[in-house]
């Protein structure tokens, strides 16, 4: 899964109920990253603690895969 990590400081508001659109929380943030509102971007793999618990993992940078995608052409 692409993820990416936005800081706390870009975050202007919250808004948890989400619209009359789409039902979950929408986050409204600064565009201060060149343009986007991650800080970085990664991907990472869902693991399971036990008992049902999960969590993600992240296993390579957006950059390591560009980088590696575009040499593997």
């Amino acid at each position: 899964m692409l993820m990416g990590e936005i800081p706390y400081d870009s975050i202007e508001l919250m808004n948890v109920e989400g619209d009359e659109f789409y039902n979950f929380p929408h986050i409204y943030c600064h565009f201060e990253n060149k343009g986007q509102p991650y800080k970085r971007l990664f991907y990472a793999l869902e693991e399971e603690y036990g008992h049902g618990r999960k969590y993600w993992r992240e296993i390579a940078t957006y950059d390591e895969v560009k980088k590696s995608t575009k040499s593997w052409r």
